[in-house]
C-alpha cells in the first residue's frame, strides 16, 4: 500500500510513536539509489579538482608562471570553496538541493571543458587571469555539489548519518584518488586540453543522469531564526575550522611543487600521476570507519 511508504526524506521512526514504521523494499532501494547518485556526484567533484596535478605545474612553466602563480591557481580552488560553501548553505532549504547539485555538476564541469583551452592563450598574465577565474568557477560548482550532497544525505540517512558522510568523503577520495592518474594517462595521449575534455564532459553528461534518475526528495523546508553565520560565535565550531584546516594543508600542500620535484627523474606523466594517489586512497579506505565509529560512539 502506497500510504505505509515513507516520503523520501522521512526518518525511519516517527517522533511521538512507539512502533517504529517498517520500511518496505522499495523506500530501502530509493535510500539506496540516492546515497549512490550522491557518491557520483563528489566523485566527479573531487576528479575535477586533482585532475590537473601531474601535468598542470610543467606546462604553467612553459607559460611563464612562477612557482607562486602556480600555488594560487592550485589554491583559488580551496578558497572559493571556502568563501562560497557557507553562502550556498544559507540559501539551500530556498533553491532546493536537487537543483543545487545538477547546478554545481554543470557549473564544475563547464568550466573544466573550458580551462582546456588556456593552453593556447598567450603566455603570462593572460593564461594565468584564465586559469584562475576557470578554478575559481570549478570551486563554485564543487561547494554546489559537496554541500547540497551532505544535506541530502542528512535528509535521507538520518540515523545514519556519520556513516553515509563516510561514504560521500570516500568517493569523494576517489574522485581525487583516480583523478591525477587519469589525467596524467591522457595527457600523455593526447596533451593538455584531452584530460578537461573529458572529465568536464563526464560531469556534464552526469548533471543530466543525476536529474533523471533522483528520487523524489523532501527538501528540509523551515524557518530559519539567524544566519548560518552567526555559527560563528561558536567557540565548537572554530575549533572544527581548525582541525579540517590543518587536516586539508597536511594532505594538499604538496599538490603545486611535487611534479616539479619529479621532473628530474624523468617520469612519464602517468606515472608521476600515480604518485598522487596514496593519500586520498587512505583517506577514502578510512573515511566509513570513522563514520561508522562517530554514530557507535
Amino acid at each position: 500500500d502506497s500510504k505505509d511508504v515513507p516520503s523520501a526524506g522521512a526518518p525511519d521512526n516517527i517522533p511521538g510513536e512507539n512502533t517504529p514504521v517498517v520500511q518496505t523494499h522499495p523506500y530501502r532501494k530509493r535510500r539506496k539509489l540516492t546515497l549512490f547518485l550522491l557518491c557520483i556526484s563528489c566523485f566527479c567533484g573531487g576528479n575535477i579538482y586533482s585532475l590537473m596535478a601531474p601535468f598542470m605545474p610543467l606546462e604553467a612553466k612553459r607559460k611563464g608562471l612562477s612557482s607562486i602563480q602556480i600555488g594560487i591557481v592550485f589554491g583559488i580552488f580551496q578558497l572559493g570553496l571556502f568563501i562560497s560553501s557557507p553562502l550556498i548553505g544559507n540559501y539551500l532549504s530556498r533553491l532546493g538541493a536537487k537543483f543545487v547539485v545538477v547546478l554545481g555538476l554543470c557549473a564544475g564541469g563547464l568550466p573544466a571543458v573550458l580551462f582546456g583551452l588556456i593552453i593556447y592563450l598567450p603566455s603570462g598574465a593572460p593564461f594565468f587571469a584564465a586559469a584562475l577565474i576557470l578554478r575559481a568557477a570549478d570551486a563554485l560548482g564543487g561547494a554546489g555539489v559537496f554541500t547540497a550532497c551532505y544535506a541530502i544525505a542528512a535528509v535521507v540517512y538520518p540515523e545514519r548519518m556519520s556513516l553515509a558522510f563516510g561514504l560521500i568523503q570516500t568517493s569523494m577520495s576517489f574522485g581525487l584518488m583516480v583523478s591525477p592518474a587519469i589525467g596524467g594517462l591522457l595527457y600523455q595521449i593526447g596533451g593538455f586540453s584531452l584530460p578537461f575534455f573529458v572529465v568536464g564532459g563526464f560531469t556534464i553528461l552526469y548533471a543530466v543522469v543525476f536529474q533523471v534518475m533522483l528520487p523524489p526528495i523532501e527538501d528540509v523546508e523551515y524557518e530559519r531564526k539567524a544566519s548560518v553565520f552567526s555559527l560563528l560565535r561558536s567557540g565548537l565550531v572554530w575549533v572544527t575550522i581548525v582541525c579540517i584546516f590543518n587536516s586539508a594543508i597536511g594532505s594538499m600542500f604538496m599538490a603545486p611543487a611535487l611534479s616539479l620535484h619529479l621532473e628530474q627523474f624523468k617520469l612519464p606523466s602517468s606515472i608521476v600521476g600515480l604518485l598522487f594517489v596514496i593519500t586520498p586512497t587512505f583517506y577514502g579506505l578510512s573515511a566509513p570507519l570513522w563514520g561508522l565509529i562517530c554514530d557507535k560512539t
